[in-house]
């Protein structure tokens, strides 16, 4: 995707299914351990276990990113969304768009 002015915009929402809850938590773990942005912290209130991680960088524009993940039961949701720009988008609004969506695929996408 590209933004109105020209920039790269990308959103990506993955939801994986392991066949036991067990498995869902060791996946988690994983996406928690792989993720090279910083950790923003817990989101309360939301699956089993939930948390954010956002990054701003410069590859010749401004480009900030925001992930949020979750668990519940067997179920493990990411949400990214990074947006480029003449500055950076505020980490609150790409929160609050990764944070509605990682809800609503959360509601959608069946457990075990």
């Amino acid at each position: 995707m590209e933004t109105a002015d020209g920039h790269e915009a990308n959103f990506r929402v993955e939801a994986s299914t392991p066949a036991s809850a067990e498995e869902a938590v060791q996946l988690y773990g994983t996406a928690r351990q792989g993720a090279s942005m910083r950790r923003e912290g817990g989101l309360e209130g939301i699956g089993d276990e939930a948390e954010a991680y956002t990054r701003q960088s410069q590859p010749g524009f401004k480009y900030a990113e925001h992930m949020a993940q979750a668990r519940e039961n067997n179920l493990v949701v990411q949400v990214w969304l990074a947006v480029g720009g003449d500055e950076f988008v505020p980490t609150k609004l790409l929160a609050q768009a990764t944070v509605k969506a990682l809800r609503r695929t959360l509601a959608l996408v069946p457990t075990a």
